[in-house]
């Protein structure tokens, strides 16, 4: 048996990663806030709450 293609993880992220998400960025941002995230974004990280 041998594996098809190598995983490369870069490509992964580009396409799937949430950089590329936010193209969507409000259906991305309102799935986070049903799912009821802390953070909404990378960027509540340096936020005070």
């Amino acid at each position: 048996m041998y594996v098809d293609g190598k995983s490369n993880k870069r490509k992964r992220l580009r396409k799937h990663g949430f950089r590329a998400r936010m193209r969507d960025a409000i259906n991305v941002i309102k799935a986070r806030r049903l799912k009821g995230r802390h953070k909404l974004t990378v960027s509540d990280e340096k936020r005070k709450y």
